[in-house]
């Protein structure tokens, strides 16, 4: 498929007009060295521990598409300066008319920005309020917990003592506590995964304090992995040596980048953590009541009535999908 290309005139384009192009195109080759060394980067941040394993994978696919865009860019500069020599015999990428290209490349740019101002964002203090009201009138327990208590160990604590089924969550920190844990509740694009705790600790065969130095060795909220020790090397080691002191005392080549001492800390700091599951808090026994009409008015008021089954009719009205339909 061949696309109709019109002529540029003989004339020279205005100052200001090559002014602007070239100004862009130094951009763009300037931002190439700079996308070049950001995917390579976070590709190598996908071995992190598991506590920003999450992390590290979505700033992995983000560079990824960063780095997919910045190659269309230059098939569309390549392009461009063909449109001035006459030498070459245009033909357009893949059917597609620079015009074409250039339309896909700025819409692909936006959504890749407000992607990026999504993750830099996080919820502000009145959004996590406006979630706890909206829980409440749902009929849902909502606690808020006091003192320095991680959010999972408390839904740890729930779940062992019989309040709860699983906790929902990305932190795998929870499967130290061994309760189950379900992972991509708020992803609409991968299905539900459910791990037990305690089954992974039975099938690795350790102990329970051999499990946590396993879990503490690969890194966690509250210690720092050591460089070139994966979930296979860290299992051989606990099981060899039986704790993380002994298997640093054996083990010469393998050392935190931090003093050893103060490494040992993070290390003793998160077995207390791991090993002390915190009280159920008492807000578990004061339960909700749900209020169906409380529940749609706040659904209304914070934009969210779309959702609401009763709404099914209303639900595609407007610009639902932030397009132009009569510019196509």
């Amino acid at each position: 498929m061949e696309a109709d290309v019109t002529p540029l005139p003989d004339e020279p384009l205005p100052f200001e007009v090559s002014k602007v192009v070239a100004s862009l195109y130094s951009e763009y080759r300037k931002s190439i060295f700079k996308v070049t060394s950001i995917y390579h980067a976070s590709r190598q941040t996908t071995s992190a521990p598991d506590s920003d394993a999450e992390a590290a994978k979505a700033e992995y696919e983000i560079s990824k598409t960063q780095a997919q865009l910045t190659v269309e860019e230059g098939n569309f500069w390549d392009t461009v300066a063909a449109l001035f020599d006459s030498r070459v015999d245009l033909q357009p990428i893949d059917g597609i008319s620079p015009s074409d290209m250039l339309t896909t490349l700025t819409k692909k740019s936006f959504l890749l920005s407000e992607i990026y101002k999504r993750s830099s964002r996080p919820p502000t203090s009145q959004q996590y309020n406006e979630s706890k009201e909206l829980i409440k009138a749902m009929g849902v327990t909502c606690i808020d917990t006091e003192g320095a208590v991680e959010a999972e160990a408390v839904a740890a604590s729930l779940v062992l003592n019989g309040h709860a089924d699983y906790v929902a969550s990305e932190d795998t920190d929870v499967l130290i506590y061994e309760a189950p844990l379900v992972r991509n509740i708020t992803n609409r694009r991968e299905p539900l995964t459910v791990v037990s705790g305690a089954d992974v600790r039975t099938m690795l065969q350790l102990t329970r304090d051999m499990y946590i130095d396993f879990a503490l060795l690969l890194g966690t909220d509250f210690s720092q992995r050591i460089k070139n020790i994966g979930p296979a090397r860290a299992l051989k080691f606990i099981r060899t040596y039986g704790s993380i002191e002994k298997m640093i005392e054996s083990e010469k080549k393998y050392s935190s980048s931090l003093a050893q001492e103060e490494y040992l800390q993070q290390v003793d700091a998160g077995r207390s953590v791991f090993q002390t599951l915190p009280p159920v808090p008492q807000a578990i026994f004061q339960r909700e009541k749900a209020d169906e009409v409380q529940t749609n008015f706040l659904m209304g008021k914070y934009g969210l009535a779309s959702e609401l089954e009763d709404y099914w009719e209303h639900a595609l009205e407007g610009n639902y999908f932030n397009d132009n339909p009569s510019g196509m």
